[in-house]
């Protein structure tokens, strides 16, 4: 079959242009050295592709190179997620029948609680932490790639990243007002809006509680997210990585009434950390809207009347929107060509990719799984 020049697969991720040099030869490196199993790299020199009778593409095809890459990494993903949603229903599982039993291991409804608040906060630290870090470790055993990669700390676009703040507040001002105040507060904060947040009684306590809410869960789901995934997933091109990230994130969420929420705000945090090249940007998104959020549901829980409440979210509300399309806008003007990025597939359609990880197996119980979690809580708790 005669053959055709092809580009390198650097040059047709958009995003890499935007990362410095450093960055750019760690992750070309890193590709090259697992090109043989979910390293998907093909270099410029290769002019030639063949087919094979009875085996199609083989090693000059840059196709059959991205499927077989992305269908390994698809096995991969897909298990490491089981592997946080078994251990989110496990937990959950437990601190079900140990209530139904009367033992005070959580909090209820309504920020209230019953017993020591030492072991529970110490529990909800080591829960909400570990179902994050562990499936991680199994994630990076499997790829292998330096923490260089997915938590990249230089800015490269700095204007673009005095923006993401007020970004962050215009998110949060338009999606609690078009969604609705309680469920999209608690879902954005990372908490399940079937419980409310937990205010301990003691300061000491409650501030290592908003600690662990407003910082460190949102700085940890980001380095998952817009790091991990994000990162491994680039190699395939600069939409499939968000949209793939974006999905991820929605499901992992475990709550359907804040998917599109969810996958909103990801599709944005992506862009803008493929954009300004560094992931402080989506840890600076994230703990303004979680701060937000948390600050809102505290009010609400701290005996504020309803009517007061509302007030008091409305203008919250209307302040983030209005200052937050007010920059937008005012940065736009000065810099509209600090936010363009054009996006490239690769050798493989997008739709073609999809399928590639709706049809993988791991995927799919993973999938199954979240359902059966969301069915078994939303039954249990009424």
């Amino acid at each position: 079959m005669p053959g055709r020049k092809k580009k390198s697969s650097d040059s047709r991720i958009a995003s890499l242009r935007l990362q410095n040099d450093e960055y750019n030869r760690i992750y070309r490196e890193w590709r090259i050295e697992h090109k043989e199993d979910y390293g998907f790299y093909v270099s410029g020199e290769q002019d030639l592709i063949t087919w094979q009778s009875g085996q199609g593409f083989v090693t000059d095809s840059p196709e059959a190179a991205e499927r077989s890459a992305l269908s390994v990494l698809s096995s991969i993903i897909g298990k490491t997620l089981v592997i946080y949603t078994l251990l989110n229903l496990a937990c959950f599982i437990f601190t079900y029948s140990a209530r139904m039993c009367g033992l005070p291991v959580s909090p209820g409804k309504g920020g209230t609680f019953r017993g020591d608040e030492t072991p529970a906060l110490i529990a909800a630290y080591a829960v909400n932490i570990g179902v994050r870090i562990l499936p991680q470790f199994y994630l990076l055993s499997k790829v292998k790639m330096p923490a260089k990669l997915f938590i990249p700390l230089k800015v490269e676009d700095k204007p673009l990243f005095a923006a993401a703040i007020p970004m962050a507040l215009f998110i949060l001002g338009l999606t609690s007002v078009l969604s609705g105040f309680v469920n999209v507060e608690l879902s954005l904060a990372g908490m399940d809006p079937s419980y409310t947040i937990w205010l301990p009684r003691t300061p000491g306590h409650r501030v290592m509680s908003i600690l662990l809410t407003t910082f460190i869960l949102p700085i940890i789901s980001e380095t998952i997210h817009r790091g991990v995934f994000l990162h491994i997933l680039r190699q395939f091109g600069d939409g499939c990585a968000l949209i793939f990230t974006s999905i991820i994130a929605g499901l992992t969420g475990m709550n359907v009434y804040a998917f599109m929420v969810t996958f909103a705000f990801s599709l944005v945090t992506g862009f803008f950390v493929m954009r300004t090249g560094s992931i402080l940007t989506a840890y600076a998104m994230r703990i303004v809207i979680s701060g937000g959020s948390y600050l809102l549901t505290y009010i609400r829980l701290g005996g504020v009347k309803t009517d007061d409440y509302l007030l008091v979210s409305l203008i919250a509300m209307f302040l983030c929107v209005t200052v937050g399309l007010a920059v937008i806008t005012a940065f736009l003007q000065r810099h509209s060509k600090n936010i363009s990025m054009m996006f490239f597939d690769m050798y493989v359609p997008s739709r073609d990719k999809l399928m590639c990880m709706a049809t993988c197996p791991w995927i799919i119980i993973w999938i199954a799984l979240t359902a059966m979690y969301v069915i078994t809580t939303s039954t249990l708790l009424g």
